[in-house]
């Protein structure tokens, strides 16, 4: 049974069948490659993902407030981000039209240690309701007791412990 002779034509065996399963695999896989509009460039992620993202900066939206109010003593700084999402294609399939997002975050930064306390998306517009956004339009009101009061195309009223959203527009034009 341990006899070379017999051992050897079986992992010959074995080699032709790896030969015959793997090369196919990989000419079809870089013919796929080749014929996408991904091109070379594209990393692994984006081809198991399907699309390309695509985030530009943060950049603030009017000026950082600083209050004590809550009972620490922060910084918050309003923030919109904008991303790009491009769904990758083989030629000959119909594409998918890109997606455009704004996206509004609310970053509130320990004054003392300059360390970041927490994040909190507000808002994330897209489509048609991103269209006609005047970024001017973004900005603090200030803080009254534990509430942050700013605006992102809408009034909002933001908790200043955890940034979660107490009162949009709907529910102040409500109450």
């Amino acid at each position: 049974m341990n006899d070379p002779r017999t051992r050897q034509p079986l992992s010959v065996v074995w080699r032709l069948l790896a030969l015959v399963l793997v090369l196919p695999v990989l000419a079809i896989g870089g013919w796929l490659l080749y014929r996408s509009d991904a091109g070379i460039g594209t990393g692994l992620a984006e081809l198991a993902s399907g699309e390309s993202r695509t985030l530009w900066p943060m950049a603030p939206a009017g000026e950082p407030l600083r209050t004590d109010q809550g009972g620490t003593d922060r910084v918050y700084i309003l923030a919109t981000q904008a991303e790009r999402i491009v769904p990758l294609r083989l030629r000959n399939v119909t594409p998918r039209p890109p997606r455009q997002m704004l996206h509004v975050d609310l970053w509130a930064v320990d004054a003392v240690t300059a360390k970041l306390a927490w994040r909190k998306r507000l808002r994330t517009y897209e489509g048609a309701s991103r269209e006609g956004i005047d970024l001017r339009s973004f900005d603090m009101f200030g803080a009254d007791g534990g509430t942050l009061w700013l605006s992102a195309r809408e009034p909002l009223a933001v908790a200043l412990s955890d940034g979660r959203i107490l009162a949009d527009g709907a529910r102040i034009d409500a109450v």
